[in-house]
């Protein structure tokens, strides 16, 4: 199997079954970790056991030496005899007596080395010394010299074949590991029932959050109601519920005075279509007809576009072209485009505080000026005033727009900007210009665009309105 195979295998695993895993894996590596020192530790206990025994061994030999030493007579009967019997009452140890020549005085049975061998193995500053044969058998060798007082130097030399010592503490050693594997497999088994019992809300939340329909966005996760570590995600998921039951109620909205406003041009162009053909009419009557049903395709044709507008602008397709722009001519350019509307209303623009210079996108910012201006025309009274003015607050810029129109009630203040929410939808619209409950709408995205915010005041005093445009001061 290859690498990205077991990633991708590994990666779909269940939670139970990685921290089952992780817990078997830790519980392993701990005990057997564990059970190396403790096996090291047991090792050495073992090595200073024996060597402790072997030199009271040889304690035991060396006795029996000097009693030879100080009593000859004694020698070669009850000595000899002892020694004899020393050697056939201990099963563990083979022994061999040498003079200082070198000459075997006695030796075991089956003592495994000769004399010279064992000296060699053996170093000379060593009373004792663990040796290990080239077929594996270990050995303890202990060495003493005897016969001092004598004026003979000789050696008792001791040896211990550990072969069943070592064989019994490495099947010891594997009983251990196979324990310990054993161990490790229940406590990840155990893991695993405990991860599933764990881990039962959160499959309870997804069920729970598996069977939330369109018409069910008003329910409710209630974090208060899972444990403490599921709380944040059921506090999120509700606010992300709350978010889309609210954009659902706008959509649902949206939709319907969308099929509103497009109803009523296309109802008029339909019904003045089969006004036009309902009988012969001159070539002069079809020129009116046509032209008063291009006004109703114009109308669709803007409201089209409008909501493309604001439809790229809330997915972040519509590119913003930032550069200098000159807030005063671009100001001027709103002002000549409803020059006519405001003579005929006597109505007043200001634009004396409009100065300065903006990174923005200067299109952009004409189109949301001039859908203030239309906006406004509906509701200044005639001989009224519209004022447009820039200034800088902490660092960002904002463009204050001022109608001395109506107060705008509380009621509305928090859904002006709303795609089709009109105030009063029976005013009509300057030069035929807006109309559609989307000009603050597209205000609003165009603020957005720029990382800015659009805001809507009562002017003190209840008289007239204050629309600002705040541009960050990067923007």
């Amino acid at each position: 199997m290859s690498f990205a195979k077991w990633r991708r295998r590994a990666a779909s695993l269940s939670l139970s079954w990685r921290l089952a895993l992780s817990a078997f894996f830790i519980s392993l590596v701990t005990l057997l970790a564990l059970l190396a020192a403790g096996f090291h530790a047991y090792t050495h206990m073992l090595e200073a056991e024996y060597v402790s025994q072997l030199d009271a061994y040889m304690v035991e030999l060396s006795m029996l030496v000097d009693e030879v030493t100080e009593h000859p007579s004694q020698r070669q009967d009850e000595v000899m005899a002892r020694w004899v019997h020393s050697e056939l009452t201990n099963e563990h140890y083979t022994s061999l007596l040498a003079d200082g020549e070198g000459q075997i005085l006695d030796q075991s049975e089956h003592f495994p080395f000769s004399y010279g061998q064992f000296m060699e193995l053996l170093p000379q500053d060593s009373r004792n010394f663990f040796w290990s044969s080239p077929e594996g058998e270990r050995f303890l060798l202990g060495r003493r010299t005897v016969f001092g007082d004598a004026g003979t130097d000789g050696y008792v030399l001791v040896a211990r074949n550990l072969e069943k010592e070592y064989r019994r503490k490495y099947r010891l050693l594997q009983a251990s590991c196979w324990f310990t594997l054993f161990t490790a497999a229940v406590i990840g088994l155990l893991s695993f029932a405990f991860a599933k019992m764990t881990l039962s809300p959160l499959s309870r939340m997804g069920g729970y959050i598996g069977a939330i329909t369109a018409k069910d966005l008003h329910r409710r996760l209630h974090a208060q109601s899972w444990p403490a570590e599921l709380r944040p995600l059921a506090r999120a998921f509700d606010r992300m519920l709350a978010r889309l039951e609210d954009n659902f109620i706008r959509l649902n909205r949206f939709s319907s005075d969308l099929a509103h406003e497009l109803r009523t041009p296309i109802h008029q162009l339909r019904m003045a279509l089969e006004v036009t053909l309902s009988k012969p009419r001159s070539k002069a009557e079809y020129e009116d007809s046509l032209s008063s049903q291009l006004e109703s395709v114009a109308r669709l044709n803007r409201l089209v576009e409008e909501l493309l507008f604001i439809a790229r602008a809330e997915s972040g397709e519509s590119a913003v072209q930032k550069t200098r722009v000159d807030i005063a001519a671009t100001a001027e350019k709103v002002k000549d485009f409803f020059q006519d509307s405001l003579d005929e209303e006597q109505v007043d623009m200001d634009l004396s505080q409009a100065r300065g210079l903006l990174h923005a996108d200067g299109q952009m910012l004409l189109r949301a000026l001039v859908n203030l201006t239309a906006n406004a025309l509906r509701y200044v009274p005639r001989g009224g005033h519209i004022r447009i003015g820039a200034e800088q607050e902490k660092g960002e810029t904002v463009i204050t727009f001022f109608n001395d129109g109506p107060a705008i009630g509380p009621e509305h203040m928090g859904r002006l900007f709303d795609r089709f929410y009109k105030i009063d939808s029976a005013r009509p619209s300057p030069d035929g210009y807006g109309g559609s409950g989307l000009g603050l709408s597209i205000v609003a995205s165009i603020m957005k665009l720029h990382g800015g915010r659009a805001e809507v005041h009562n002017a003190k005093g209840g008289k007239g309105v204050i629309f600002r445009l705040v541009f960050p001061s990067k923007s």
